[in-house]
């Protein structure tokens, strides 16, 4: 028997430089416009090739050819590449909230006719799970706000600028809920 199978099972520890890479990705998909999500497409990417059986980077991954693809790229190989880039991540790890959020992201566009039903589902499992992901927050008040659902809108943004009152994003949808 091999000493690896006697060692303990335990959190999966990714490689440290694509843990680095992975944040970087994450830190860019809360810019705005196609500079921030080709950011993310690139970090994501290298977390990728640094450790293949890292979840976050291939959700990540997924999240930005998904943000690209609705940035008017309209390539639809950037979908494709965000739907493998989920399928991966998910059999990595089903329970990552990152995971959830890009399921949401690649299905709330045109191609898929914004299916709000399984776009909010996906969203409340990665919020049940960290009830303050910036990402989820911000897609579930993006989703809520399109349908009219401003009370529910209201709630993600007051979340999300209670953690970080400097969150752009949020502050343009408060602004926008406002008015």
């Amino acid at each position: 028997e091999s000493v690896d199978s006697e060692m303990p099972r335990g959190p999966y520890l990714p490689h440290p430089r694509a843990s680095a890479y992975a944040q970087r990705a994450r830190d860019a998909l809360v810019g705005f416009g196609e500079e921030p999500s080709r950011l993310a497409l690139e970090m994501s990417q290298k977390a990728i090739e640094l450790d293949p059986k890292f979840a976050l980077a291939h959700a990540l991954h997924a999240e930005a050819c998904a943000l690209s693809f609705m940035h008017g790229r309209g390539d639809a190989a950037l979908l494709d590449q965000a739907e493998s880039s989920f399928g991966r991540a998910e059999a990595l790890d089903r329970t990552l909230p990152d995971t959830m959020l890009a399921r949401s992201r690649i299905l709330w566009n045109k191609t898929f006719n914004f299916p709000a039903e399984t776009a909010m589902r996906e969203l409340l499992r990665a919020l049940r799970i960290d009830p303050n992901h910036a990402g989820a927050l911000r897609m579930w008040a993006n989703v809520t706000g399109h349908l009219g659902l401003f009370e529910l809108m209201d709630v993600a943004i007051r979340r999300r600028l209670a953690a970080d009152p400097n969150d752009q994003i949020m502050l343009l949808l408060r602004a926008g809920l406002h008015i």
